[in-house]
């Protein structure tokens, strides 16, 4: 069972810190979508909301996340795997919350996907 566990520590890892990435950045944009108007008002709803409190809770947990990883793995790789968050926040904000993505933009996450996988 250790040795099942030691093999997919890393795996566990980059799921997680994508995970809690990904929720953070969506989060965040619905705390400060409650609030329309200007930047000052969209910062305090972000203060003031679950949602927002939540997203900094994920991404602090995704930091510790990001020094596991930086732990198995050398800055350039990892680094390059990390980038793989753009190409999910773009596809959650699509899924989760409606938002458009267009033709360039799923060119774009191709390009970022082909990137890392030349690196890594």
């Amino acid at each position: 069972m250790r040795d099942f566990l030691k093999g997919i520590e890393g795996h566990a890892i980059w799921l997680l810190f994508f995970a809690t990435t990904v929720y953070g950045h969506v989060a965040l944009k619905v705390a400060v979508d409650q609030a329309p108007g200007d930047t000052r008002q969209a910062i305090r709803a972000a203060v003031a909301s679950g949602w927002g409190w939540s997203a900094c809770s994920a991404w602090c947990l995704s930091c510790l996340l990001w020094a596991a990883a930086l732990s198995k793995h050398p800055l350039v790789q990892a680094n390059a795997l990390s980038s793989l968050r753009y190409v999910f926040i773009g596809l959650a904000a699509w899924v989760l919350l409606g938002e458009q993505f267009t033709w360039t933009q799923a060119a774009g996450a191709a390009l970022i996907t082909v990137g890392i996988l030349l690196i890594c």
